[in-house]
């Protein structure tokens, strides 16, 4: 999807080893995903357990449908990942959390899967989504707070 197609380059300009993953048709997607260092494209989301993922790796899921999204949901959970998001609205990351629950998923884990992904930084435009999510996913990773600098290093400022 759109956002998806923001977050990849994004991902690889920080620094990131970046495995796309799709189960559909990426005629004329080609070039949009070039950027990956992996990409997979699979007969259905179902296989990525086939794919050997590095513990600690970070998961952003933004696929096609609710029912996609908790097939990789329920497979990634079981990869030992640093950080999981997901992009979504609350009656589909409710209905989600519920199914997985029903799996066997605990009320623990579920807490720790960021849904919806992203800091609360304004804006609706792929590419600002893209940004609100690398932010949060940069925050993750090294323990960030997510306040602003000027409030972290201006009480060591003022007064003056």
């Amino acid at each position: 999807g759109h956002v998806a197609q923001a977050v990849l380059p994004l991902a690889k300009a920080m620094g990131y080893y970046v495995v796309a993953i799709d189960a559909r048709d990426i005629s004329g997607y080609e070039e949009v995903l070039r950027p990956a260092d992996e990409l997979h494209i699979l007969e259905s989301f179902d296989k990525i357990g086939q794919i050997d993922f590095v513990p600690g790796s970070a998961f952003i899921v933004c696929s096609f449908s609710h029912k996609t999204d908790g097939d990789i949901l329920n497979t990634i959970l079981g990869k030992e990942p640093s950080y999981v998001g997901m992009l979504g609205g609350k009656p589909k990351i409710r209905a989600l959390f519920m199914k997985l629950k029903e799996n066997g998923y605990s009320e623990e884990l579920l807490k720790q899967i960021h849904a919806p992904i992203g800091l609360d930084i304004g804006g609706e435009k792929p590419a600002e989504i893209a940004v609100s999510i690398m932010a949060e996913v940069q925050a993750a990773k090294y323990g960030g707070s997510c306040r602003h600098m000027r409030d972290i290093l201006c009480d060591s400022i003022f007064p003056l």
